[in-house]
């Protein structure tokens, strides 16, 4: 029986209602006042209820026990049907549960910040001496010798702070055992009262209502007793205390206790999984210095923070293992200048989610620096996979500027690790040869079984490379020779411009990986340009997609924009690199060559590759719906697909 509709349940059962049927089985017709579902009533004490399909009746004489089930239901009229049960007192039971007096109350999962679908009623007529007409009132036992057992519901209705994350469990808690286990006297007392939430999101107004069902037994809350709100979270736990004043949450009735937003204990946190040290200013993002060790710490960013281009001097790398989740909060002006690797996390063994930077400034040059750089990780994983890094859900806006093999809006080198549903509108300049992108400037891991990913990201600015291998995704896939390394980029679009001497791709720089485990597959070109200033006759040119590939690798289902402007001009050779449709091609076959024939023979295994142009007047979500992007990850309805954050 679900706790829906305002009004105490009636059964009745007249006598031309309640006869044998063909079958020899009795039917009993029970009715509510009113069986339509609505929402609980704010301020209402009833129990709200209606019939629901799996709704059955026992009746118990003795030792004799029948289940009358459901047959119909009609507006406020339900049928039964079941065998006669003999006897002089019985009792009628309202139950889903083996045996309702040890119904136990714990374990209740509410699945919205509001919702009652976890409720169930349970209500007995205990020793009456009929049931052929009979009503769940008070009145209506004593006249017939018994009495009604129903339970209660408890309404705890309260205000959270705006940055208290995803609900977990709720929990009020007295100083001494006052609330009922089970639906028996004698089934014991607890001091708490619980419920668990489904990672339940916070409304727009910051208000829970949580149900809890309460016992048949009525539990009374005396005088001065203070009693403690307990919230758990994705983000730690919050509490505060308060006295209601003296109370009973009464059976059959909705008990209500409402909150206001004052006092809370807000969590800190110890750095574990299930209690991340929470963030809530410039100076606590700071303080993850003193909180970093060889074991992961995890935190948690709950406000917005601006770093007022402070530079930021923190060292994090893969010796202090991290797990940062933004909770899609924005990091606002910041700086790194200074240390090695520049960026949020210099060398990041763990995780960075949901986080959001804009008007970085990255500069990995200041002081004669040379190393990869990037605003959210200088390294993600490292050479050797002794860390693995994981970016996810991630957007940074501003300038990255370096001189190193590795410049990335993102992250300058990917050495062991992957990013997924990322972007980046960023100006990315690189003084350095090579390795520079709009994501992550380079890949580099020689170690065996390594498995590392680009997906469902996207990037627009500028990218501008020293030399070569400039990408607007990456810059260059410098993977080691091992067979068993995989490397993968998937479902991405750059709108970035890219620019350099030469191994220039709207995605893709350069695929340096000699063995057939890397797919570019499913991305589409839609620069506005690709520019190649240098090319000459012995250095391989760029392409639309892949300035250079080596035919050992999948090249799959991958455009460009119809309209692209793309210069790869052989100075020496009077050539410009035509661009022309490609078929799709894997390990056992060559993409058709369109360089000059001046090229070098020690480039003969090298060629652009430029996909498919799309249809003139498609565009970039109308070629994404047709590679089939997960539209779960991408909404797809405007002219440009936008990652659905």
């Amino acid at each position: 029986m679900s706790v829906l509709m305002a009004g105490l349940m009636s059964l009745s059962c007249a006598k031309e209602n309640c006869t044998d049927s063909a079958d020899g089985l009795t039917v009993i017709t029970a009715e509510f006042p009113v069986a339509s579902k609505v929402a609980v009533t704010q301020g209402s004490s009833a129990l709200n209820l209606s019939w629901q399909k799996s709704d059955y009746i026992t009746v118990v004489s003795g030792t004799a026990s029948e289940k009358y089930t459901l047959v119909s239901i009609s507006g406020s009229k339900a049928t039964f049907k079941g065998n006669p049960v003999e006897g002089t007192s019985f009792d009628v039971i309202l139950s889903r549960a083996s045996d309702y007096r040890y119904r136990s109350y714990s374990g209740q999962v509410q699945t919205a910040i509001s919702s009652t679908d976890h409720l169930l009623y349970d209500a007995v007529l205990k020793g009456v001496t009929s049931y052929s007409a009979v009503t769940f009132t008070d009145s209506w036992a004593q006249a017939n010798g018994g009495e009604l057992l129903q339970n209660g519901c408890l309404l705890l209705h309260f205000y959270m702070p705006e940055d208290a994350g995803k609900l977990q469990k709720v929990t009020l808690t007295a100083p001494s055992a006052i609330f009922y286990q089970t639906n028996s006297v004698n089934g014991g007392k607890t001091a708490s009262l619980t419920l668990d939430m489904a990672n339940v999101d916070l409304p727009s107004d910051y208000v829970v209502k949580a149900h809890i069902m309460t016992s048949m037994q009525e539990a009374s809350i005396p005088s001065g007793t203070q009693l403690t709100l307990t919230v758990v979270s994705n983000l730690g736990t919050w509490s505060k205390k308060f006295t209601p004043g003296a109370s009973v949450l009464k059976a059959g009735h909705r008990n209500v206790m409402k909150l206001n937003g004052n006092n809370w204990i807000l969590p800190s946190g110890d750095g574990s999984a299930e209690n991340p040290y929470i963030i809530r200013t410039k100076a606590d993002l700071f303080a993850i210095k003193s909180k970093l060790s060889s074991t992961k710490k995890y935190f948690a960013l709950v406000n917005n923070i601006d770093m007022n281009s402070e530079d930021w001097t923190v060292e994090i790398t893969n010796t202090t293992p991290i797990d940062f989740n933004g909770n899609n909060r924005t990091i606002d002006n910041f700086k790194c200048h200074s240390g090695s690797y520049r960026g949020l996390i210099r060398i990041l063994n763990g995780s960075v989610t949901n986080l959001n930077i804009t008007h970085a400034n990255v500069d990995g040059t200041a002081g004669g620096g040379t190393q990869p750089c990037g605003i959210i990780a200088g390294y993600c994983g490292n050479n050797g996979a002794t860390a693995e890094g994981l970016i996810e859900n991630c957007y940074v806006q501003g300038t990255v500027k370096g001189n190193a093999n590795g410049v990335g809006g993102m992250v300058g080198v990917l050495g062991h690790g992957s990013l997924n549903r990322c972007c980046a509108a960023i100006t990315v300049t690189n003084s350095a040869d090579y390795a520079t992108g709009g994501l992550v400037g380079c890949d580099y891991d020689n170690s065996a079984n390594n498995m590392v990913s680009i997906t469902n990201c996207w990037s627009s600015g500028t990218v501008q490379g020293g030399t070569e291998r400039i990408g607007g995704i990456i810059g260059v896939l410098h993977r080691g020779d091992q067979s068993s390394n995989v490397f993968v980029v998937s479902d991405c679009y750059s709108k970035a411009h890219v620019k350099g001497e030469h191994n220039c791709g709207g995605i893709v720089g350069h695929t340096w990986n000699k063995q057939s485990c890397t797919k570019i597959e499913r991305c589409i070109a839609w620069n506005e340009q690709v520019t190649s200033t240098n090319c000459s006759g012995n250095v391989p040119g760029s392409g639309a997609i892949v300035g250079v590939s080596r035919n050992q690798q999948y090249l799959l289902d991958c455009y460009r924009r119809p309209d692209l402007s793309f210069t790869c001009t052989y100075t020496d050779l009077n050539y410009s690199v035509p661009l022309s449709d490609q078929e799709n091609t894997g390990p056992d076959e060559r993409l058709p060559y369109s360089g000059p024939s001046g090229k070098s023979g020690s480039y003969n295994y090298i060629y652009p590759y430029h996909g498919k142009a799309a249809g003139s007047s498609e565009t970039l979500s109308a070629v994404a719906k047709r590679l089939g992007w997960n539209e779960s990850v991408w909404n797809l309805s405007g002219d440009t697909p936008a990652l659905k954050r």
